[in-house]
């Protein structure tokens, strides 16, 4: 009897187990939370110092994307950072023998640096220096729409041109200053010094900065803007379109250079 109550048990486990829906295991609630900064050296905000390189620590493991797009410093330099990651550490190298006296840098990390697993980015962060004993502290703030629709447009360049340089500029040299839009097309260039800029704004396709023509699409005012302090800055609207533009201000340069020259005249059109 007892071993006849003990099969019945033994059959009874077996048909509930076969009858049981296998379900595979959970993963687990999906990481939204970007890495934490944890230490940086040499510390932010440093005076009368030319930072050669910049060590980030993170709270996980991260790895660096898009560095060559993302990662940009103003004033600009001919060469771009040496961005690299190991572990949970971000290393930024920078050519200090290229840094100008008494100016103020800024590096923007903007989503370059994402968590391992889940590329979670961390964004928003701008490291300043100033090899010189103040920051240039004025802003020169807007937005960036497209022409053709209205809509704001986001991670496009919004790039400055000393005022001395001819509107031609962008089709042959990087700009001064650059930044990237935000949420809302929205831009703000920080730490600028009391000069007078040309703006653009450029949506660039192969990341020279420069305005290539083709796909790229441009924005430009035929204005010269002065930086301001931030409670009295006034916004800018940028219209970005794409348009054979390089002819145009091409030949508009060459025109004026022309009517520069002795004996001649201005074109025109």
């Amino acid at each position: 009897m007892t071993r006849l109550y003990a099969f019945l048990i033994l059959l009874s486990v077996g048909f509930t187990v076969g009858c049981a829906n296998i379900v595979p295991p959970d993963g687990g609630t999906k990481d939204t939370t970007p890495p934490k900064l944890l230490a940086i050296e040499p510390q932010d905000s440093l005076l009368n110092t030319r930072v050669s390189s910049i060590s980030l620590r993170f709270d996980e493991f991260v790895e660096v994307r898009d560095a060559s797009i993302e990662v940009q410093v103003s004033p600009v330099l001919p060469y771009p950072l040496s961005v690299t990651s190991i572990s949970k550490r971000v290393k930024v190298l920078i050519p200090d023998s290229l840094l100008k006296e008494n100016t103020t840098y800024r590096v923007s990390f903007g989503k370059a640096i994402v968590d391992l697993h889940d590329g979670n980015p961390f964004e928003g962060y701008t490291y300043t220096f100033s090899t010189g004993g103040y920051f240039d502290s004025l802003q020169l703030s807007g937005t960036v729409v497209d022409a053709a629709t209205g809509a704001a447009v986001d991670d496009v360049n919004v790039l400055l041109q000393d005022a001395d340089e001819s509107d031609s500029s962008i089709v042959r040299k990087k700009p001064a200053y650059v930044v990237r839009t935000t949420g809302g097309g929205r831009f703000s260039l920080s730490g600028l010094p009391g000069k007078s800029f040309r703006i653009y704004a450029l949506k660039d396709e192969n990341g020279n900065l420069v305005y290539d023509g083709g796909e790229e699409k441009v924005a430009f005012i035929d204005s010269i803007f002065m930086p301001m302090a931030p409670d009295s800055i006034h916004e800018i609207r940028l219209m970005l379109f794409r348009e054979n533009v390089l002819d145009s201000i091409t030949a508009k340069s060459q025109d004026q250079n022309a009517a520069t020259r002795p004996g001649g005249t201005r074109s025109s059109r």
